[in-house]
């Protein structure tokens, strides 16, 4: 909590300006007009105990930026505003000035307190512009914060029970990767067939039902949750002879395009890996996925009844290749899994990774005589995913 001093300064600031804070002249024509400041937001990961809380605010050059903390019972009254803020709150950041940059990122070292497990909390930003005198408050952000003993992530794994005529293994894999993820030490909780309604205390979403489609209200906390908590894999396939399977590919095109404006072109695949053994992690991987495993980049992984791919490597404007077919003789090899970064999501600031991946083999999940790696590869992934 602010002292009386500090905070009497901290209100006289946000009412009167910043006393001796960076001013800028603008130069007629010099440059394109500034985003307006209500397009400011905040992108956080997980608050994981003992880990790092990384939060940017994403604004416009030459602001200065505030950020404010506070117990999630809100509301109180700082300065003119009425905000969503405790009573309590206090400065998780002072004045953080722009500069030539549109973008301040912060990064804090959680304390391993257990008994904050559970426990809420807000984070919300002040933007302020001193050549325009705007001022704007960020939406908040609430986290719960989470524990996963031995270092590993807090994952949501959703699996398939229903609608399985054409992936009745779906369950069965699903089950398995949660075991081998559990193994290693990450904290793993099971939803059958939907999004559970709370996802703050989570660090990563493995959407792994291989032919239900989503509801259409996921949509939005999918990307909800890419912004403000970690990343998300989607699985899909098959969909030949699947009408469940068609129409968790169309969700997958339409979020990826539609909301999150990738500009991907996913083509519907008669199951070409079905003429094909070989299938791969691709050695072009992006580096950090391929540094997570020694030798992970060119380990075998089987792909069967994808009924989607990316098209050939270097075809998609964005993204990295993950799971690609052998290369024939001249050609590209076929992209059936890619991997994209934050930086890969123009239409909406992230924190949080996506990988998407077209295979509906009933061992795509797991480890079998036909498929040895899986496990490692998704073992890697959810490293990868918590950027």
């Amino acid at each position: 909590m602010l002292t009386l001093i500090g905070l009497a300064v901290f209100v006289m600031m946000m009412v009167s300006g910043v006393p001796g804070g960076p001013t800028t002249t603008q130069v007629p024509g010099a440059q394109p007009a500034p985003i307006p400041l209500s397009m400011s937001t905040i992108t956080t990961n997980n608050a994981r105990i003992g880990g790092t809380f990384r939060l940017t605010v994403h604004t416009r050059p030459q602001v200065g930026v505030w950020v404010l903390a506070s117990s999630n019972n809100p509301s109180t009254t700082i300065g003119p505003w009425q905000v969503d803020l405790a009573p309590d709150w206090f400065l998780l950041q002072d004045f953080a000035w722009t500069s030539g940059g549109d973008r301040v990122d912060l990064q804090f070292s959680l304390p391993y307190v257990q008994a904050w497990v559970g426990t809420e909390a807000l984070v919300k930003a002040l933007v302020h512009d001193p050549n325009s005198m705007e001022w704007f408050w960020t939406d908040s952000v609430m986290h719960r914060f989470s524990e996963a003993p031995g270092g590993g992530r807090s994952i949501c794994l959703i699996r398939q029970v229903s609608a399985m005529a054409e992936a009745p293994w779906a369950t069965l894999q699903a089950d398995a990767l949660a075991n081998t993820l559990s193994g290693v030490g990450h904290s793993v909780s099971v939803f059958d067939d939907a999004l559970p309604a709370d996802l703050a205390s989570f660090d990563l979403i493995l959407d792994c039902r291989f032919t239900l489609p989503p509801n259409l209200e996921e949509q939005g906390r999918f990307t909800d949750f890419l912004q403000h908590y970690g990343g998300v894999f989607m699985l899909c396939g098959p969909t030949v002879g699947s009408s469940w399977g068609q129409w968790r590919f169309a969700f997958i095109q339409q979020w990826v395009n539609n909301v999150l404006c990738m500009g991907l072109t996913l083509g519907t695949s008669v199951n070409q890996s079905s003429a094909v053994t070989g299938e791969q992690v691709s050695l072009s991987a992006e580096p950090r996925y391929l540094n997570q495993l020694p030798s992970v980049g060119g380990m075998p992984y089987r792909v069967h009844d994808e009924g989607g791919t990316f098209g050939p490597q270097g075809f998609q404007p964005r993204g990295w290749p993950w799971i690609v077919s052998p290369a024939a003789s001249g050609q590209a090899p076929t992209v059936y899994g890619m991997l994209f970064k934050p930086d890969d999501i123009p239409a909406v600031q992230s924190q949080g990774s996506l990988a998407i991946l077209f295979n509906g083999a009933e061992d795509a999940l797991a480890p079998s005589g036909q498929n040895p790696y899986a496990h490692l590869i998704f073992m890697s992934l959810a490293a990868w995913l918590d950027v």
